[in-house]
């Protein structure tokens, strides 16, 4: 009587542990255990503007429409074609003493074939140039840029020198300067009337 039971509790378990395994798939010994982990979210922050802002806690990607009466106001005042309603920039964060800070913002421009890295800082609410970057422009160049903001003129041979780059670069830089401070502006400064 006993082999007959040993028998069918043998069976059971056979059959219990079959059920179960029928509904994963087999292992292989090259299988990868975290396949199945969700990959985290791709980083989305240019490596210019991480080492732009090196000892910052988060750095946040902010892409926001320009509202039409201020592309309207912005191409009459410089005489320019806004083509692309949506403007990126991002903000960077440091936690002090509990609280989180914004300590600036930067933004990418392209001017004729350079690549510029703008930092912004906020002087009585409105964005200012703090540095500009680019590759294979002189830094004496790139520093008149220091502390301009929207209301400044940004022009070659008014408030700036085209010192060691060639007229038509340094035209092209400026006016995609202006161009960026004055969005900037708009999306982010207090407002004022000219």
């Amino acid at each position: 009587m006993r082999k007959p039971a040993i028998v069918f509790l043998i069976c059971a378990t056979a059959i219990f542990f079959a059920a179960c395994g029928a509904n994963n798939p087999p292992s292989t010994p090259n299988q990868n255990p975290t396949k199945n982990t969700p990959e985290p979210p791709k980083d989305d922050i240019p490596a210019s503007v991480k080492s732009a802002f090196p000892d910052v806690q988060s750095i946040t990607k902010q892409q926001k429409e320009i509202p039409a009466d201020d592309i309207k106001h912005i191409e009459e005042e410089l005489n320019v074609k806004i083509t692309e309603k949506n403007h990126t920039s991002y903000t960077a964060f440091k936690n002090e003493g509990g609280t989180r800070k914004q300590i600036g913002a930067a933004t990418i421009v392209k001017a004729g074939d350079k690549e510029l890295l703008v930092i912004y800082e906020s002087k009585k609410g409105e964005p200012h140039f703090k540095e500009v970057r680019a590759d294979g422009i002189p830094a004496p160049f790139l520093a008149q840029f220091k502390n301009k903001g929207h209301d400044d003129k940004l022009e070659i041979g008014k408030d700036l020198k085209a010192e060691s780059v060639d007229t038509a670069t340094a035209n092209s830089i400026a006016s995609a300067l202006r161009l960026d401070v004055a969005i900037m502006t708009s999306l982010y400064g207090k407002g004022h009337d000219h």
